[in-house]
């Protein structure tokens, strides 16, 4: 079972999808197809990002960055002069605001500083669907770059993509191998808002 927290890949060779899923999952995956098949090429791509990843079933698994989390205060505190409350996990970094922003956060309950930290809060849990869009977009056209670039519609689905019309990006890639064109409606579906079936 893979850990929410850490992210999944895709391995394919050519238009036929090894695995998916964690990376330990993948790269059993890839050390069982290798066995069958030596000397055939491979590519691995990070679904959240839609970025190529160099993997070797050889080797040890490298290090992947997982969500953000804050290291731990180190023993006895933090150094004198480091700004905030490093104990809480609090890091005091510079904010450039117009006047107009100072005077309501101050006028806030609580001051400025926890008047951002509660909208810092609510916007991490409530993302601007703009930047959903955007994300998915960016991911999606990183993964195609990588997976379909030779095949047939790949630069009318990649202005179908950014154009979010999912009637045009469904028409550029319908012919798509199965495994590939899945794939891709996979990473390519918040890019839609309207919404888009395979």
């Amino acid at each position: 079972m893979n850990d929410p927290g850490q992210p999944t890949f895709t391995a394919f060779t050519g238009t036929l999808r090894l695995a998916n899923g964690g990376l330990e999952t993948v790269m059993q995956g890839l050390r069982a197809w290798r066995a069958e098949h030596p000397g055939r090429p491979w590519v691995v791509v990070r679904d959240d990002t839609g970025q190529v990843t160099d993997l070797d079933p050889d080797q040890p698994l490298p290090p992947m960055a997982g969500p953000a989390v804050p290291e731990p205060a180190p023993p006895g505190g933090a150094p004198r002069g480091v700004r905030g409350r490093p104990r809480l996990g609090v890091v005091a970094r510079e904010v450039t605001l117009l006047e107009a922003h100072w005077t309501w956060l101050k006028a806030q309950p609580g001051g400025a500083s926890a008047t951002l930290r509660r909208l810092v809060e609510a916007a991490s849990h409530a993302p601007d669907p703009r930047e959903t869009v955007r994300l998915a977009q960016a991911r999606t056209a990183r993964a195609m770059a990588s997976l379909t670039g030779d095949l047939p519609g790949h630069r009318e689905a990649l202005r179908a993509l950014q154009a979010s019309d999912a009637t045009a990006f469904r028409v550029h890639v319908r012919t798509w191998p199965p495994d590939l064109r899945d794939y891709i409606f996979r990473l390519a579906a918040p890019a839609f808002p309207g919404g888009m079936r395979a």
